[in-house]
């Protein structure tokens, strides 16, 4: 067979896989802008005094300036820093945040006018095997797209949820400063919030996970969770036994933000690393027992159980913790704000 006929098979599928290659520029010109990159910094109040810990991404939901994120890019964050498409940093305020599911809501402190927004999507109509766009700032290269397909949907069991938190599975790639950015799907809509990979040298390997926006919606925005503004381990077992709590679990308290529910509450922080199983555990800081009437425990309705119990304090009266520390149990109060913030 002539060499030129042996090659036209070849030619022909290449020609028609070229023909098949979607094209996401019009998507990503349409998306794009409400996407940011988060930056948070610790140590201060004030932004000059403050250093950067960290680098994440979000997407803006809503024209009073809520943008979507992971909860672990913010929920320790002493300041929120919000770059926009025009690279301008405004402040932010984290409003709510549930870290068993990795989500968080923050507002923008100003709202630019003519914001963009992005449209949150029907994640339950996805499925296995549509493509999708993730928009983010891995290692810090901004508004970066990765495409890929969904891979599947993964149930993850909480006891801190009424029920079990549903991710979306994808090839796309997903690398650190991807986290808390937007899954989109090839109609421009957001349908899932980017959590984390599954990865054995911390780069991608086709194994990302995003939060679907179905849960966006039960968690985060339909019933807004409290934002402690504390970074907790949870204690149980041999290991409470160990700390002498006295109840069968608490939450050890690792870090507080400054300005923080948790910080006006007065709540101590741990000082101390040790290693325990495969964790290092700041020890030292209080453990938290109680929120107002509500003791903590196994329980797969307390995160409803506080919110509906700090929603029957009125403003100007104390909202009341009580913790473990340095042997002896202590109610610490705090007088609510009005401000809806939380701040």
């Amino acid at each position: 067979m002539p060499f030129l006929l042996r090659l036209f098979p070849l030619l022909l599928a290449f020609c028609c896989c070229k023909a098949l290659a979607t094209d996401f520029t019009k998507l990503y010109q349409k998306v794009d802008p409400a996407v940011v990159v988060i930056h948070t910094l610790e140590g201060a109040a004030e932004v000059k005094d403050a250093e950067i810990s960290g680098i994440g991404s979000g997407v803006i939901i809503s024209s009073k300036g809520d943008i979507l994120t992971a909860a672990h890019v913010v929920s320790r964050a002493d300041i929120v820093l919000v770059e926009l498409g025009d690279s301008k940093k405004i402040r932010a305020w984290v409003m709510s945040s549930m870290v068993p599911a990795d989500l968080a809501l923050i507002r923008l402190q100003e709202v630019p006018k003519h914001l963009p927004v992005a449209k949150l999507g029907e994640s339950d109509a996805v499925k296995t095997g549509e493509e999708v766009v993730v928009i983010g700032a891995p290692y810090g290269l901004e508004h970066t797209l990765t495409t890929g397909h969904v891979s599947g949907r993964r149930l993850l069991e909480t006891d801190f949820a009424l029920e079990p938190i549903e991710f979306l599975q994808t090839d796309a790639a997903i690398n650190q400063g991807n986290s808390g950015g937007p899954m989109f799907n090839m109609q421009g809509e957001v349908i899932g919030v980017v959590s984390h990979i599954l990865s054995e040298s911390g780069g991608s390997q086709g194994m990302g996970f995003a939060v679907t926006s179905a849960t966006v919606r039960k968690l985060i925005l339909d019933q807004p969770p409290i934002w402690f503004g504390v970074d907790i381990y949870v204690v149980a077992g041999e290991l409470a036994q160990a700390l002498n709590v006295p109840q069968d679990m608490g939450f050890l308290v690792q870090n507080v933000a400054i300005d923080s529910l948790g910080d006006r509450l007065g709540l101590r922080e741990g000082t101390v690393p040790v290693v325990f199983g495969d964790d290092t555990v700041m020890l030292g800081g209080d453990v938290m027992l109680a929120v107002g009437p509500l003791q903590i425990r196994n329980s797969t309705t307390l995160l409803q159980d506080i919110r509906q119990y700090y929603d029957s304090v009125k403003p100007g009266q104390p909202v009341q913790l009580t913790v473990l520390r340095a042997g002896r149990v202590q109610t610490l109060t705090a007088p609510k704000q009005k401000d809806a913030r939380q701040r």
